[in-house]
């Protein structure tokens, strides 16, 4: 259930850096964070940020240097879905057949947009959208935040509109399919194999169950998926009946970076 965050009275104003003054203001809106070393986590296990805000001892401990990135995590607890639309033409497409949001994001390959989430509302992550290079990051899922540093292209995350959060349209799931494209070859032909792939993998305690989880996410990587977009594809993939029992966050979290860390 969302729960609003309600500002201190007053913050510290010691140990101040550009990063933390960032934190502090996704911190005013109500957004939960997480500190990233480029796009993934910085912290083994994150999963109590998806339930409580953090504190301004952890921002200035996190980002009162230039250690980390910002990450916002999405969901009830911050309020906002986000559409990660990762290339031009889909923000394009996105932000002309989409209500207009005045917070959005430019990224090193397109746009993220953020909606308001109601009370009650759930909207659990998506990725590769009707086969378009969208994303949804709801709950359980997070976005890298401005002014992080893209890890590949070196581009520095922008912040786009008036951030008002009150003035951002309500997100509708309804939205989607109408923002499909009509054509074919929206994503690469590998990356769509993945995630039908990774359907047919299932993980049972007890039988080689995270032998078979670990081999999902080395399906993922090897067809080109960032370490994001695997996360958000394997909780995906564990909440739609493959796992037994599910997977936590923290647990998914640690097979993707060792997957990617063994990566030849």
């Amino acid at each position: 259930m969302f729960t609003p965050f309600v500002q201190p009275a007053t913050l510290p104003l010691a140990n101040s850096h550009p990063m933390l003054d960032d934190a502090r203001f996704y911190r005013s809106l109500g957004f939960s964070q997480l500190p990233l070393h480029g796009k993934s986590p910085a912290l083994c296990h994150w999963k109590y940020l998806t339930e409580r805000h953090p504190t301004d001892e952890e921002l200035v401990r996190w980002f009162g240097n230039t250690r980390h990135d910002i990450g916002i995590i999405c969901g009830p607890i911050s309020g906002v879905v986000v559409l990660d639309a990762d290339s031009a033409k889909v923000a394009d497409r996105i932000a002309q057949e989409l209500p207009p949001t005045e917070m959005r994001t430019r990224t090193a390959k397109g746009m993220h947009f953020f909606y308001r989430l109601e009370r009650g509302q759930h909207v659990p992550p998506r990725v590769r959208v009707n086969q378009m290079m969208l994303d949804v990051r709801g709950e359980t899922s997070y976005v890298v935040a401005a002014p992080s540093i893209h890890p590949e292209t070196g581009q520095r995350y922008e912040r786009l509109g008036t951030w008002h959060l009150a003035k951002v349209p309500v997100f509708s799931t309804d939205w989607l399919p109408a923002a499909a494209p009509a054509g074919r070859g929206a994503i690469h032909r590998n990356v769509k194999d993945a995630i039908a792939y990774i359907a047919h993998i299932k993980s049972i305690q007890g039988q080689g169950g995270s032998n078979s989880c670990f081999r999902a996410v080395c399906v993922l990587r090897d067809a080109g998926f960032d370490q994001l977009d695997a996360l958000a594809a394997m909780i995906q993939w564990s909440n739609s009946g493959n796992a037994v029992p599910n997977w936590s966050i923290q647990e998914l979290t640690k097979k993707v970076r060792d997957a990617y860390s063994k990566r030849s």
